[in-house]
């Protein structure tokens, strides 16, 4: 008799236990939806961290790529790349190269005196393949056409150069206006048509 009247019980209240697992569920997705939430939070510091490491990235390479350019050699000063030192002497912007036979440049010239010395034991080719001009991440090739226009009786690209010897010409490069006017040229140079040695000049003073 008292297990019939304990079962009636229970089944009379089953609206309690009811009640009782639907609290319990909704505590539980109010505890899922916090760990979202903190989660989302959590990925958003992670992106707001990655940001900021790649911004310091940039900077540190910013300040490297600084530092390398005041460190470059500038017109007027010499590198020494192998046993070939060279020298930018100066800059000139020209429209037409030439004095009795002359050619016209596409835009500007920019024209940069120079000097060469061999150090080797052996006699070298200096050619105009071994300069480029970079502004930012673009090279320039040099005209080979206004080169030989420009340096008229110089014998520094026609001739080898022998032990010891220094001789002097010009290099030209055909260029847009404001890339001939940038403050952000440099001059590679380089000791043979391979490019197995090459330094850089900055062409500012």
């Amino acid at each position: 008799m008292g297990k019939e009247i304990t079962k009636k019980s229970f089944y009379k209240h089953w609206w309690l236990w009811l009640i009782v697992l639907i609290l319990i569920g909704a505590g539980a997705v109010a505890i899922g939806g916090e760990d979202v939430i903190n989660g989302g939070k959590t990925e958003e510091e992670s992106a707001d961290k990655e940001s900021t490491s790649e911004n310091d990235q940039v900077k540190e390479n910013t300040h490297e790529s600084t530092k390398e350019k005041s460190e470059m050699p500038g017109i007027g000063e010499s590198v020494k790349v192998g046993d070939v030192v060279y020298t930018i002497n100066g800059k000139s912007i020209e429209g037409t190269i030439g004095e009795v036979v002359s050619v016209d440049a596409k835009d500007v010239y920019l024209v940069l005196g120079l000097t060469v010395k061999n150090e080797k034991n052996e006699p070298i080719l200096v050619d105009s393949t071994f300069f480029k001009l970079i502004s930012g991440n673009t090279e320039y090739e040099a005209d080979a056409e206004a080169v030989i226009y420009a340096n008229g009786s110089s014998t520094l690209f026609l001739e080898d150069l022998n032990p010891g010897i220094e001789s002097k010409g010009k290099i030209v490069f055909d260029l847009p206006e404001n890339i001939a006017n940038s403050q952000d040229l440099m001059v590679q140079v380089q000791t043979d048509f391979q490019g197995s040695e090459t330094g850089k000049i900055r062409l500012t003073e």
